[in-house]
């Protein structure tokens, strides 16, 4: 047979195969490459035994440039039987034509348009979510023939809250509301398409969990917002996450609307070092005794809370036992710099001498103790000398006498009065009295929100 073979408009960067003898003798042909665009175009020529796929032996013609509105012909092509002519331009504007003589009289095999491969997937079709925490997934898929890949959700739903952009940016916020028992499982299918729209779907499994707590993979940013969340008035260990990582954290969970703990303070008498208005805990920007944090147990222990959580709504402040509690707001600061930080913060507005005597009476020890100090009740946070003599992390000192300038006793935490900051005055969590001269030692809690 003589005359063309086949002709091809080639796809830019893919190979296509032009003619394929099917004969049993070899034949001799010739293939014109012209460039009808306005850029140069690289070709190859191959005589091979793969309908697309060349190897690097059997290119006879590799990366040849033809100027724009130029060909380029290559006579005297021996194809054995069984043997294709594939080509390959760069552009999309390349016409091959392959023709000559062959021994048969019959047409030569038909040849299909090559159209490339589609995308191929490179993102995990599994995916795990939490449920009011931002998202941000770029999708991905690789694409030999380098074409733009865009993306879109062509059955099924995502979870509420995100979207998926053409660019293939799975991103928002999954609302927390709703809560369930068990996880959520979303299947959408994402199909990946090329611009010559060969489409590449896959069925995405989407698992919605709530970062409600229970494990380290489930860590909260506080207990406010586990409550929030799950409803839970249930006291007891979950898992926070205040920036630098998930720890186990004790919660408080009957009390408002959630605490964590941030630190607790030993009734033993070391901790006066440790606790004492001028103790070194007070200014720690490390963890002691990170594991005690998740527990309600006695001790010392700073969590990385009390220097990292910036307080959205403030104290919770345990005595003896973690439900006798003073709460009062604070915000805007770490717990460390509202304890120990340059600002001291007067509390008479949200506190009063009741709140105290109360507080120490929960945690053991008779108010009347303090029946012989009723006047000059000061309460504040964080404060040194603005009452002479006088130093409190938290807590009231109180006088026999109306006025600030002697105040002898104090229930708190981190307090001292008349200068004594080493002696029964000196507490680091509970109470001390004037006259006589007792000090009534506590396990201290210190929890945030």
């Amino acid at each position: 047979m003589n005359g063309i073979l086949g002709t091809w408009d080639l796809l830019a960067n893919i190979n296509q195969s032009i003619y394929y003898n099917n004969y049993d003798t070899a034949s001799i042909v010739i293939v014109n490459l012209c460039n009808r665009g306005n850029t140069s175009a690289n070709i190859r020529i191959a005589v091979s035994s793969s309908l697309t796929n060349p190897s690097d032996a059997e290119w006879i013609v590799f990366n040849l440039e033809i100027l724009p509105k130029e060909a380029y012909e290559r006579t005297g092509i021996a194809v054995s039987p069984g043997k294709y002519i594939v080509v390959r331009s760069s552009n999309n504007e390349t016409t091959a034509v392959c023709y000559g003589l062959t021994n048969s009289s019959a047409a030569p095999s038909g040849i299909t348009r090559n159209f490339g491969n589609p995308p191929t997937w490179t993102t995990s079709s599994s995916q795990t979510i939490l449920s009011g925490q931002a998202v941000s997934l770029q999708l991905a898929t690789t694409n030999e023939d380098g074409e733009t890949v865009s993306y879109a959700v062509s059955s099924g739903s995502l979870p509420p809250g995100l979207s998926l952009s053409t660019s293939g940016l799975l991103s928002g916020t999954v609302p927390t509301v709703g809560y369930p028992s068990a996880d959520v499982v979303y299947t959408p299918t994402i199909t990946a398409t090329d611009s010559r729209t060969l489409a590449a779907p896959q069925v995405f499994s989407i698992t919605r969990k709530w970062n409600d707590g229970s494990t380290a993979l489930l860590a909260a940013p506080n207990a406010q917002a586990i409550k929030s969340m799950t409803g839970t008035t249930t006291n007891g260990s979950y898992w926070i996450n205040t920036g630098s990582g998930a720890v186990l954290t004790y919660c408080l969970m009957s009390v408002g609307g959630g605490y964590m703990l941030a630190a607790k303070i030993a009734s033993t008498s070391a901790s006066a070092t440790d606790w004492g208005f001028f103790g070194s805990n007070w200014t720690r920007t490390s963890t002691l005794n990170e594991s005690a944090i998740g527990n309600n147990t006695a001790g010392d222990a700073v969590g990385r809370a009390y220097y990292e959580y910036r307080l959205a709504t403030g104290f919770a402040m345990a005595l003896n036992t973690v439900t006798n509690v003073i709460s009062f707001a604070r915000t805007g600061v770490t717990p460390r710099e509202a304890l120990a930080g340059s600002t001291s913060t007067n509390l008479e507005s949200q506190l009063n001498r009741s709140n105290f005597m109360t507080w120490i009476s929960n945690a053991g020890t008779a108010t009347s103790n303090w029946d012989n100090q009723p006047n000059s009740n000061r309460i504040r946070l964080n404060s040194l000398n603005e009452i002479p003599n006088v130093g409190m992390r938290f807590g009231i000192t109180m006088n026999n006498e109306a006025d600030d300038l002697s105040n002898d006793s104090a229930i708190g935490f981190g307090t001292f009065t008349n200068n004594d900051t080493t002696g029964t005055r000196n507490i680091a969590a509970g109470g001390h009295r004037w006259s006589t001269d007792q000090k009534f030692p506590y396990q201290g809690f210190i929890f945030v929100a």
